[in-house]
């Protein structure tokens, strides 16, 4: 996840600021570094929120059920012996 986070980070620095240095030449339009920052930002957190879920997802599809055999979730996974 940190890989992903760093390379989304250097990408969209570095095409948000191509963005808004463009729109400044064509148009003359100025957008100040606040809202460049914003945006990097945001979409930032927007891919740690995706990835962090598509981890979660590939954990739990991972996990293997506990041995023994349960009739419910909420007690105990294995028999009990019966003294």
């Amino acid at each position: 996840m940190k890989k992903i986070v760093w390379i989304t980070l250097v990408l969209a620095l570095v095409i948000i600021n191509g963005l808004a240095e463009l729109v400044t030449l064509y148009s003359g339009l100025f957008f100040p570094y606040i809202l460049r920052v914003t945006l990097v930002l945001g979409i930032l957190m927007i891919v740690m929120v995706f990835t962090g879920a598509y981890q979660l997802i590939n954990t739990i599809e991972e996990e293997k059920p506990l041995g023994g055999e349960a009739n419910t979730t909420v007690g105990r996974a294995t028999k009990e012996s019966s003294d």
